[in-house]
């Protein structure tokens, strides 16, 4: 799925990078034993009537870093248009293998 991170426009929406998302729920992280680095992890209070927030790999969270900006209180938005919603990063876990090895994904509590 293609995301932008909201400090970087220089693609076009064709261009954008590519991420793989997990729909989680709270304690997700904690339950595979993957390591909350930075942030917060998702609480019950992360419902429909939250703002919709996001848990990034650490590669992702690099890419904030190298243009300057901390990750956590970024935003971050899943498709191309303007009538996508952003995410507000509210977290930064260790890289996970999952099914591609290589891959930067942000984690989605849905509301």
């Amino acid at each position: 799925m293609p995301y932008q991170a909201e400090f970087d426009d220089s693609y076009r929406s064709e261009q954008l990078p590519r991420a793989n998302f997990e729909v989680v729920t709270p304690g997700y992280f904690d339950a595979v034993g993957t390591a909350l680095l930075r942030g917060r992890d998702f609480t019950n209070r992360d419902d429909g009537d939250a703002d919709r927030v996001a848990i990034i790999s650490q590669s992702l969270a690099n890419q904030f870093r190298r243009a300057g900006r901390e990750a956590i209180g970024g935003r971050i938005r899943l498709g191309t248009g303007p009538d996508v919603d952003w995410w507000n990063v509210v977290g930064v876990t260790e890289n996970t293998g999952g099914l591609n090895r290589s891959m930067q994904h942000p984690s989605w509590k849905e509301r």
